[in-house]
């Protein structure tokens, strides 16, 4: 929750400032929050074949992670637009790809520390 806080008020403050480099703070942590999403439903399926965990609750925390992730695809959205416009194009699907095939070293050595902080 706290990886997808992050990336709402990241998002909400690039938008309201116009600020294309923080904008660009929202696709890594988004990709981050994908990462999560995996893992915690790994973990999941680990706790329901131990009996862990029940399967109606398994529903409740599945919709809540798949929502949580949702909402970082979102401000993902905000963010691109933000970048996109700034640049009088809306080519989006260029950016994404570069994103995603691309990452910056940083955005690598970041990840893995937030991920492992957050697991």
């Amino acid at each position: 929750m706290s990886a997808v806080e992050e990336a709402v008020e990241i998002a909400v403050k690039a938008f309201d400032r116009n600020d294309i480099l923080l904008a660009a703070k929202v696709d890594p942590l988004e990709e981050v929050i994908d990462e999560l999403k995996n893992a915690m439903k790994k973990k999941h399926i680990k706790r329901l074949q131990s009996n862990k965990c029940t399967i109606e609750m398994g529903f409740v925390y599945s919709d809540l992670i798949t929502v949580l992730e949702r909402i970082s695809d979102h401000c993902s959205n905000i963010a691109e637009c933000v970048i996109e416009m700034s640049h009088d194009s809306m080519n989006m699907h260029s950016y994404l790809y570069k994103v995603k095939h691309e990452p910056i070293m940083n955005f690598l050595n970041s990840s893995k520390s937030i991920l492992r902080n957050m697991l």
